[in-house]
């Protein structure tokens, strides 16, 4: 892919800055729960890792999540859910 066959939109995306129903769905968090990312490319997709944590679930029954996720754009501006790096944080980090 050559940067003359990019499309770019006219604005970026505009994610709710702080949205509760994706409190259960990792895949629906977006740049907004972005945090200490770290970005590469391989070949046409970049892939960005990044922190956070699950918040707001503690007594509901639910685990919080923490951890290293994983998220990847062709253009950038776009992102889908890829998963997590760990499955889980290891005792050495806490």
């Amino acid at each position: 892919m050559d940067a003359a066959s990019v499309v770019y939109p006219s604005e970026p995306p505009r994610y709710p800055l702080y949205d509760i129903s994706t409190l259960d769905d990792e895949r629906g968090w977006m740049v907004n729960n972005v945090h200490d990312p770290a970005i590469f490319k391989d070949g046409d997709w970049y892939y960005v890792f990044s922190t956070d944590r699950q918040v707001g679930r503690e007594g509901r029954n639910k685990p919080i999540r923490a951890g290293v996720q994983i998220r990847r754009s062709r253009n950038l501006i776009e992102w889908e859910w890829v998963g997590r790096a760990f499955d889980g944080v290891p005792d050495t980090t806490t």
